[in-house]
């Protein structure tokens, strides 16, 4: 709650000789606003064409106006940035819209950063968005008691904004590699996530594929009703964990039980289609084809000799 004013006088008159240099400063930022333009690069610069579906989403929340401006400058230009003035209408935002990842101030009015990240590490919509908490205070309590509470990163103030890029991108990077195996694995399983929550989700919205595999009728509308969420919430969701959209992740079930039964069943490639939700034979050679690299048929053959 300090404030500061500094008062800069004109000229030079009172400066003393040593004091004045005639080097033109290029940069004149802190430690604390410290800029490498080289690590621009790092970043995947934002298509103009599609940047929603081109960009991750960036939330910061961040009571400091100034701050807030500088976090979002660095990022803009390769995340969609989405700004919240203080922990309340930051729990908001990721709630309503689910960002790939939260900068977070601890210290607002309101709800602050420790109850905001107890919140939407605890809420089954949020629980897979890493978030890096920010400080002033360095008290190893309040480190602990943010990383308690399932805080991804933690970075006292002040900061050198190279440090902020990399731990983004390093988390960023982390869920990409999650993400990947999820295609590699037969049961959902044996996905690894970064919480339990995640985890529970992710069983449960197989259960309700599962439950209507033979539905062909079911699509993102039933599920997202029966997973309690709305559309974009959960093509969100699924889409941070798995990679796929909605309804990429129910094909993808179906095809992975339609292996299943190619196996375990001496039923026709077309009784299974039908089994797994298909409407058209066709169709689901096709999708299987590009998912296994092998017809239905080489599948059965392929994997039955092995």
């Amino acid at each position: 709650g300090s404030r500061f004013i500094i008062l800069l006088p004109l000229g030079k008159q009172h400066l003393k000789p040593y004091q004045i240099t005639n080097e033109v400063l290029t940069d004149t930022t802190t430690d604390f606003f410290k800029n490498d333009e080289n690590d621009l690069n790092l970043f995947p610069v934002k298509e103009s064409r599609d940047p929603k579906k081109t960009a991750p989403v960036l939330l910061i929340i961040e009571d400091h106006p100034d701050l807030r401006q500088f976090i979002k400058n660095e990022f803009e230009q390769s995340f969609n940035v989405i700004e919240a003035s203080d922990g309340t209408a930051g729990f908001d935002s990721a709630i309503n819209l689910i960002p790939d990842i939260i900068i977070s101030d601890i210290m607002m009015p309101g709800l602050n950063g420790i109850e905001l990240c107890n919140r939407l590490k605890t809420d089954e919509k949020t629980s897979h968005i890493p978030i890096i908490l920010l400080t002033a205070r360095a008290a190893s309590e309040q480190v602990v008691e943010g990383l308690e509470t399932g805080a991804d990163d933690y970075i006292p103030k002040p900061f050198s904004i190279s440090i902020l890029r990399a731990r983004v991108l390093n988390l960023l990077a982390t869920r990409r590699l999650l993400r990947k195996q999820f295609s590699k694995l037969p049961d959902i399983s044996q996905v690894t996530t970064t919480t339990s929550l995640d985890q529970k989700f992710l069983n449960r919205a197989s259960r309700f594929i599962e439950n209507n595999i033979s539905n062909s009728d079911y699509d993102a509308y039933a599920f997202s009703s029966d997973m309690g969420m709305s559309r974009s919430q959960l093509y969100r969701k699924i889409q941070a964990l798995t990679g796929y959209s909605v309804n990429e992740f129910i094909r993808n079930m179906r095809l992975k039980k339609g292996a299943e039964l190619l196996l375990t069943t001496e039923n026709s490639v077309s009784d299974i289609a039908f089994e797994v939700g298909f409407k058209e034979i066709s169709y689901f050679v096709k999708c299987f084809t590009d998912y296994y690299k092998l017809s239905p048929s080489k599948y059965r053959g392929f994997r039955g000799r092995n």
